[in-house]
């Protein structure tokens, strides 16, 4: 088990990462839990959690700096069962491998490329719709296509043939 830190002694202010708030949120790390699943089974709110793991990487105290590695380590500690639990049956079925490399490595092995952005689409003019939509489009397609007209600059013409 990752050692833990007793906290809230002689600390002028009473904290909740206590010794068995930070068993927990360990032990539900080293299961595999995510951070949320942790901390939240733990009694833990998101921002307390992750102000402890932000004075932790920032050296602020003792008692943080050694919560944020435990952290770390139960989170990588399983990792790497789990990695070598699908290594191994990759000797055996190369389900297993190509499983581990497409989501390792999923730019170069992935099945499908990641979406791209919405704005991207609308970059190169490209729009979603449903088909009511789509029939309206078609109307506005054939509008946009008509020739536009040009004036030739002269400005004091086409002013008197306005009014």
């Amino acid at each position: 088990m990752i050692e833990v830190m007793e906290m809230g002694k002689n600390t002028g202010k009473k904290t909740k990462l206590s010794r068995r708030v930070q068993d927990r949120i360990i032990k539900a790390l080293s299961r595999g839990s995510s951070r949320k699943i942790a901390y939240c089974c733990a009694g833990v709110a998101e921002s307390t959690f992750y102000s402890w793991m932000k004075k932790g990487e920032d050296g602020d105290g003792e008692n943080h700096v050694l919560f944020r590695r435990a952290v770390l380590k139960a989170e990588n500690e399983h990792f790497e069962r789990m990695a070598q639990i699908v290594t191994d049956a990759a000797d055996e079925s190369w389900h297993a491998a190509a499983w581990m490399l497409e989501r390792r490595n999923r730019d170069d092995f992935g099945k499908y490329a990641p979406p791209p952005k919405v704005d991207k689409l609308l970059q190169v003019g490209l729009v979603l719709f449903d088909k009511d939509e789509e029939i309206k489009a078609g109307a506005l397609l054939q509008i946009s296509e008509a020739p536009l007209q040009l004036d030739d600059g002269d400005a004091d013409a086409d002013a008197d043939d306005e009014f």
